[in-house]
């Protein structure tokens, strides 16, 4: 792809879902309904500064560049690159702040793809990883690919390793249909992930590798029923769901409703559930959307098949 003349791009990143139940840090999938856009232009100036932020919760993000998970990938790639020139950006937010749909990684991925359309040699996505991945850790405070991964390249991924990164997409047959449940309040994600102890016990190991296995077959094997009954998680969960009010009883009328095994998405508070086809999705959305009117909570919920195509240009 030849750049030369590139002084302007826009792109498009999708929000995400994490961990999976079964993939705490190395499981993540793309979704197809919403995610944050950024407006990149190549400037002579040698820095990296912000033209405007605005969307979904923008009063909240800073404008200092070393501090935004959009704008500190950049500088990055300006080091590393050792770039002459520099960027101003423009963030559009579409994901909620502390929504555990990958916010951070969504502002990161579109931010470095939308660069990368000025460099007179662009990379390939998957050079590009490093540098999202430093934006990511601004707002979580370490460095996992679970967002990342699947934002940039679409698809559901499963991270082998971080260095060096090492990752593999899966296969998702395409009936099998996320349902999203968004509920209004935010979970910073440092707290979430302090709260988390550092010890298992031997048999919760065992228990979640017995999950974590059949949720791998049954994917393989395109077995909706058994990937589903295997979005189980009895290590991060238990000890996350008390930052989510009424979060058993959710879960139990989701397991009630037709035996779906409704997680956390990344730190949360999003919830999701795996349907087998639209219907059994609208079907479920409904009924968990009535639960939470019932509690008089707000939440914003959709239905949503896997996006395949990640970060892309959208001028």
């Amino acid at each position: 792809m030849k750049s030369e003349g590139h002084l302007r791009a826009t792109c498009f990143a999708p929000a995400t879902l994490a961990n999976l139940a079964v993939g705490f840090d190395f499981l993540g999938v793309a979704v197809s309904t919403f995610g944050d856009t950024v407006t990149v232009t190549r400037i002579e100036e040698p820095l990296v500064r912000f033209e405007f932020i605005e969307g979904i919760d923008s009063d909240g993000l800073p404008t200092d560049p070393l501090k935004n998970t959009a704008s500190y990938p950049l500088i990055k790639m300006r080091e590393v690159l050792n770039l002459k020139f520099g960027f101003s950006l423009g963030l559009k937010k579409g994901i909620p702040l502390s929504s555990g749909l990958g916010g951070s990684a969504s502002s990161a991925c579109a931010a470095v793809w939308a660069a990368n359309k000025l460099l007179s040699n662009p990379l390939k996505k998957e050079d590009l990883l490093s540098f999202a991945l430093q934006g990511e850790a601004k707002a979580s405070g370490s460095i996992h690919a679970d967002n990342v991964l699947p934002c940039l390249l679409g698809g559901l991924n499963l991270i082998f390793s971080l260095n060096p990164l090492s990752f593999k997409k899966l296969p998702l047959h395409k009936d099998f249909t996320f349902v999203v449940w968004h509920p209004h309040f935010r979970v910073d994600t440092f707290k979430a992930r302090s709260i988390l102890s550092k010890n298992i016990l031997l048999n919760q190991h065992t228990e979640q590798s017995l999950y974590l296995s059949g949720f791998f077959l049954g994917l393989y094997e395109n077995n909706y029923n058994l990937m589903n009954q295997s979005l189980k998680d009895v290590i991060v969960e238990p000890q996350r769901k008390k930052l989510i009010p009424h979060f058993d009883e959710i879960q139990k009328r989701a397991y009630d409703f037709g035996g779906y095994n409704l997680s956390i998405s990344g730190a949360g508070p999003s919830l999701f559930a795996l349907a087998n086809g639209q219907e059994e999705a609208k079907k479920l959305k409904n009924e968990i959307d009535s639960f939470f009117k019932q509690k008089g909570e707000g939440v914003e919920s959709f239905i949503s098949s896997v996006n395949e195509r990640g970060a892309h240009y959208v001028d």
